[in-house]
């Protein structure tokens, strides 16, 4: 057994996050902590000094103070330097100049980084502890993400500056990984991108915690349909922006009954003032249950981010039929395949189309979603990838740093 395993993080995790990987983060170190002694270390930002401190007894929080904020020109260019990934010059001062931190690394048996925003740390790591293992938890691929936002930026300065931050984030995100002895992906997907970008470590996948719940959404009798998210990061906001714009009024043009809830934390002024007969927006709720089980249909109409998306095989796993973007779906169609989904596409009119055809057939919603559900239901198991994930943590620790050989562990089907 792993005696201690530190764990370094942007983030302080608790179960009313709204943040997807957040809250996977609570139940990986909430589980983890049954096992081994866990100690977290992470930022006094605001926003983790006003969290709520629900984390099991077995987990020891540390925070490190954060210093004055740097000129903007000096962020600006930090942001430049690193594509993006990197969480800026006053995070990362802060934890090199702690003893706190120092003292953390000191007694680990085992370092991980979640978030590549925290990469450059595992250098810091290694000058105070060159001989501990040190893991990092990939929750999303930054490359892609910067990729995806110079694509789809809309003005021509945006465009060049999100270019360069791509391009950048392309050479710095393998060449941080590359510093850590393992790495941690919830998608095969993901593990292809970063093996094609370069990434020469060993990467094992992990499941996501999904809950299936015991009892199936029935559906609603009326034509409701759903999307979730926290509507405080850009990727969720600008997709239902766009959903609003582009999809929405084709569907009332043919259904005007039809209303769409819109659930989750801190949505912007401009989604609020949506509010219509034809539109919910809940804000922050405590549990998604109510939203999913109210609902005829799921849509994720995803146009930005990166990674897997919790939303939706949440809404699968309460048997919702969803209607996806391709990016909405990736990392999980790869597997699941196409007919576990009510359909995918980027195209406004075509989701439209099959919204509509959904919402007109219940039957057809019905067998869709039940092949989602059993498909969940089978293929993720999160007390499978805690034991495996201790696995490779003792391996790790049982041999000298750089003779594990590579690609050490088996993947999960």
């Amino acid at each position: 057994m792993v005696a201690e395993l530190v764990f370094l993080s942007p983030h302080l995790p608790h179960r009313r996050i709204a943040h997807a990987g957040v809250h996977f983060s609570w139940a990986w170190l909430s589980a983890l902590s049954a096992c081994s002694r866990v100690h977290l270390v992470t930022p006094a930002s605001l926003e983790n000094a006003s969290a709520p401190r629900d984390l099991p007894p077995g987990v020891e929080v540390t925070m490190v103070p954060l210093g004055p904020s740097p000129h903007p020109w000096a962020a600006r260019l930090h942001d430049a330097r690193t594509g993006g990934i990197t969480p800026g010059i006053a995070s990362l001062a802060a934890f090199r100049s702690s003893p706190a931190f120092a003292d953390a690394v000191a007694s680990a048996d085992l370092v991980e980084i979640h978030w590549q925003h925290l990469l450059p740390l595992a250098n810091d790591v290694r000058d105070l502890r060159p001989e501990v293992p040190i893991t990092a938890f990939v929750h999303d691929v930054m490359t892609q993400k910067a990729q995806r936002e110079a694509r789809s930026a809309r003005h021509f300065k945006t465009r060049i500056v999100s270019t360069v931050r791509a391009r950048r984030a392309l050479v710095v995100e393998p060449r941080l990984l590359g510093e850590v002895d393992q790495i941690f992906t919830f998608t095969h997907k993901d593990r292809d991108l970063l093996r094609g970008m370069g990434v020469t470590r060993p990467v094992e996948v992990i499941d996501p915690n999904v809950q299936v719940p015991e009892r199936a959404a029935s559906g609603s009798e009326r034509p409701v349909v759903a999307f979730t998210g926290a509507m405080s990061r850009s990727a969720n906001a600008e997709s239902i922006a766009w959903f609003l714009a582009r999809v929405w009024p084709l569907v009332l043009s043919e259904m005007a009954g039809a209303t769409l809830i819109v659930g989750g934390a801190d949505p912007p002024q401009w989604l609020w003032q949506q509010r219509s007969s034809s539109v919910v927006v809940t804000g922050y709720v405590d549990d998604f249950d109510e939203i999913y089980r109210s609902a005829t249909l799921f849509v994720a109409p995803l146009t930005l981010g990166s990674g897997i998306k919790f939303k939706v095989l949440d809404a699968m796993a309460y048997g919702l039929a969803v209607v996806a973007t391709p990016i909405a779906a990736e990392g999980i169609v790869d597997e699941a395949g196409g007919g576990c989904f009510a359909a995918i596409t980027a195209d406004p009119r075509q989701m439209a189309e099959r919204i509509l055809f959904c919402l007109r057939h219940p039957d057809y919603r019905s067998v869709v979603g039940d092949r989602a559900r059993s498909w969940v239901r089978s293929r993720f198991d999160f007390d499978r990838s805690v034991s495996h994930a201790l696995q490779v943590y003792e391996r790790l620790c049982s041999v000298p740093r750089g003779s594990a050989g590579p690609l050490a562990f088996r993947d999960h089907p």
